[in-house]
């Protein structure tokens, strides 16, 4: 009869690789997510915006509901009422310009990096919406 064999464990470095590896991770979805799932709320909230503008063709109109929309998504102090602007009027489309910045700081090192976030949102006269 063949002898047994035995199982290997694990190394005791690559344990701890693993678990580094697992904590950037977290700490990194920690920091940028949020600011992820702001920039997504932007995008649908451009898009009621534009739409508005496109119905109404009036840019008081659209700047209520962009108004009343931050307010609805309770979007952070971070993304001021000023970050969207009416940029072109035209009989064929109409297109709404949005940026804000965001500083994200990494704690223990305190390193702050500033991410600046746009939203073209592009509305044409059939009333469909694009953005990039």
């Amino acid at each position: 009869m063949a002898g047994r064999r035995q199982r290997q464990g694990r190394s005791t470095l690559g344990s701890l690789v693993t678990w580094l590896v697992v904590i950037a991770v977290i700490g990194a979805g920690y920091l940028f997510i949020p600011k992820w799932w702001d920039y997504q709320q932007m995008k649908e909230i451009s898009r009621l915006v534009a739409s508005e503008w496109h119905l109404s063709e009036n840019r008081g109109v659209a700047r209520a509901r962009l108004l009343r929309e931050l307010e609805n998504y309770g979007m952070p102090y971070y993304i001021p009422d000023t970050a969207c602007r009416f940029e072109k009027d035209t009989q064929t489309s109409r297109v709404l310009y949005c940026e804000w910045n965001a500083d994200v700081t990494i704690p223990f090192i305190e390193y702050t990096r500033m991410q600046t976030y746009t939203i073209t949102t592009e509305v044409n006269r059939m009333g469909k919406v694009t953005q990039n």
